[in-house]
């Protein structure tokens, strides 16, 4: 799909436009993109983008409209201001782990959960704000007859996929979607995804053979060591040794010893005294500067931000 940015006529707010084109369209896509919007709409959690319509134009194209969010992604953090501070880290993982269980709960696994699909936004006076996109690659669980992934297809994005999602893209569960608020988290607190390498290829061999290095010992420096191993728990090859639901997953993020330390106050000061934009509608893509997994433009800005503010950098501890 291509999402354009639009407003409302009568309501005159702006709206984000997600359409299938009918050049690119197949039976299989169209199915696809309509179970997209019918299963994002049935989500209600305040992290969760939120759809406003669905519909299909006289000349077939399919299109919905959700909520435009002003902002950054996840990724664009990271690569701008560099791996965040643990209590940082906590914060928003909580958010993701909380519109992850809302859709759990209603029988859907996301499937692509990576920094590009979350939006960290400031709105309305609430600071740090995450919206979840694209449930684009959701599926229903238990329902093998709406399953409309083949098993020899690679669904996702390999930075961060689950093993067993590579090795058979149907078999993608709730499991599957903790090891990659895992490998995000790992992202955040390193600056690095858990795994790199040349190609997807490389990726994926590493992924398979075995798990990632220990964050501090990645960045070199010392760093919260309850929240490493909360994150490395995702990570693990074996599914049945990491958090069993997303519900577990935050219980664990809470009892870290950073947990309570990142506060509005903080989040606040970091949107007004570090953030200097674009935001998310000004990026542009660049040849020149792709992101490691070939699925995010770069922006406007042609190098890389230095960290600005002591909020900005990881603690050590």
């Amino acid at each position: 799909g291509t999402v354009y940015l639009g407003a409302h006529g009568l309501l005159d707010r702006k709206v984000a436009i997600k359409v299938l084109e009918n050049a690119d369209a197949t039976e299989r896509s169209l199915a696809r993109f309509q179970r997209e919007v019918q299963l994002s709409a049935r989500l209600k959690h305040p992290n969760t983008i939120e759809i406003y319509d669905f519909g299909r134009t006289e000349e077939g194209t399919f299109f919905y409209v959700m909520e435009f969010v002003e902002g950054i992604s996840l990724e664009q953090l990271v690569d701008y201001y560099g791996r965040q501070p643990a209590e940082r880290v906590i914060y928003l993982l909580l958010q993701i782990c909380g519109s992850i269980a809302e859709a759990h709960a209603a029988g859907m696994v996301h499937r692509d959960i990576k920094p590009a699909n979350v939006i960290l936004t400031s709105r309305s006076g609430i600071h740090d704000l995450i919206k979840v996109l694209d449930f684009g690659l959701a599926k229903l669980i238990d329902h093998d007859s709406m399953q409309l992934t083949r098993v020899d297809s690679l669904t996702g994005t390999p930075l961060y996929m689950s093993p067993e999602a590579i090795r058979d893209a149907a078999s993608a569960d709730v499991l599957s979607d903790i090891y990659s608020i895992g490998a995000v988290g790992y992202t955040l607190l390193c600056g690095l995804p858990p795994f790199d390498g040349e190609s997807s290829t490389d990726v994926c061999a590493k992924k398979l053979h075995g798990e990632p290095e220990r964050p501090e010992l990645r960045v070199g420096v010392p760093l919260a060591r309850d929240l490493q191993n909360v994150l490395l728990g995702c990570l693990r090859l074996d599914p049945e040794r990491r958090p069993q639901s997303a519900q577990q997953l935050a219980a664990e993020l809470v009892a870290c010893r950073d947990s309570p330390h990142w506060t509005q106050a903080d989040a606040a000061l970091w949107w007004r005294e570090v953030f200097d934009g674009p935001y998310l509608d000004d990026f542009e893509l660049s040849e020149s500067n792709p992101s490691a997994d070939g699925t995010q433009g770069d922006t406007a800005v042609s190098e890389k931000r230095p960290v600005v503010s002591a909020l900005a950098q990881s603690t050590a501890k």
